[in-house]
């Protein structure tokens, strides 16, 4: 009987702290979407993924700063926004997180969230630098580069499920692993991800 009950008692003190994350990942997942022009049934369900993804990154908001924690980053700014990576007026999710502290060199790091034909959403691309889109696309989806320090970046196209890695680029002549084909206009990339425009969508319904 006592064994039973020091068995609770410890299970239950290793509970608190999983749940108190996951209410501090809940809160700041909250406030990172509020702005984000989405019917409430799409944004709990995005609200639902982003607390599963980034609870597990240790993500909390600190109202009185007015700034999150993540991955052990204090006073990191954040934000979300609706991009459209295949132009089907369906929005998709980028979320960046800035500062060297969350990406190191590159300055930064990121997280994309698409949604899939079931509506499901699921994080897919997460890595540290800036996401560059780029003239060639697959599958109707924007392929993108992963622009960071030094001169290799990798160069992910969508294969009808979600993004993979498709060959490195190199930047200035550079040799790289998995070089990419000349055809692939790696030096013709944009600045931003292709906005989501919800006038011209009923992605809100």
């Amino acid at each position: 009987m006592k064994l039973r009950v020091f068995v609770l008692a410890v299970a239950s003190i290793a509970f608190l702290p999983l749940h108190a994350r996951a209410q501090g990942a809940a809160a700041a997942v909250a406030h990172l979407v509020a702005p984000l022009p989405l019917a409430a049934p799409m944004k709990q369900a995005l609200q639902a993924e982003m607390v599963r993804t980034l609870g597990g990154d240790g993500l909390s908001w600190n109202g009185r700063a007015a700034t999150y924690t993540v991955m052990g980053c204090e006073d990191t700014e954040m934000s979300a926004r609706l991009v459209d990576l295949n132009g089907d007026a369906v929005p998709e999710v980028h979320v960046e997180a800035q500062g060297t502290c969350v990406g190191g060199m590159a300055g930064g790091f990121n997280w994309v969230f698409i949604r899939s034909a079931a509506g499901a959403w699921r994080m897919n691309l997460n890595f540290n630098g800036g996401l560059y889109p780029l003239p060639s696309h697959s599958q109707g989806f924007t392929d993108v580069l992963a622009g960071g320090p030094g001169f290799c970046h990798g160069v992910w196209r969508w294969t009808g499920q979600e993004y993979a890695l498709l060959c490195v680029a190199g930047e200035g002549g550079q040799r790289c692993d998995r070089p990419c084909p000349r055809t692939l206009k790696t030096d013709d990339f944009g600045e931003q991800l292709p906005p989501f425009t919800a006038a011209r969508s009923g992605a809100e319904e």
